[in-house]
């Protein structure tokens, strides 16, 4: 029994490594700028839901009201930061898309 698992572990680590030797989808995909820059734009969205929600927990736990989210003003930053999410989240399906297309051209 043991002799049969030693085979299979050590013919599937060949075969790994032809595979791997012909240029296989095991070989590593090199990170391209825009995809660096895509990675960047989606921690960006994701740290703006993350201050959006700890400013807005900030003013619900000093009294404020959840009906002053909805007043639209730009002095306060809540809305600058909620203009900012939206912004972000209009424009990440587009670079994304652009991205994919550089990928797939290249």
């Amino acid at each position: 029994m043991r002799r049969s698992i030693r085979h299979l572990r050590a013919l599937s680590s060949h075969r790994a490594a032809e595979y791997r030797a012909s240029g296989g989808p095991l070989r590593p995909h090199p990170m391209t700028v825009p995809l660096w820059c895509l990675v960047a734009f989606v921690i960006w969205t994701v740290a703006l839901v993350i201050a959006l929600s700890v400013v807005r927990l900030r003013h619900l736990a000093a009294g404020g009201s959840v009906r002053d989210f909805g007043i639209p003003d730009d002095r306060r930053l809540i809305w600058r930061l909620y203009s900012a999410h939206l912004n972000s989240l209009e424009n990440l399906p587009l670079f994304a898309t652009s991205c994919w297309w550089r990928r797939c051209a290249a």
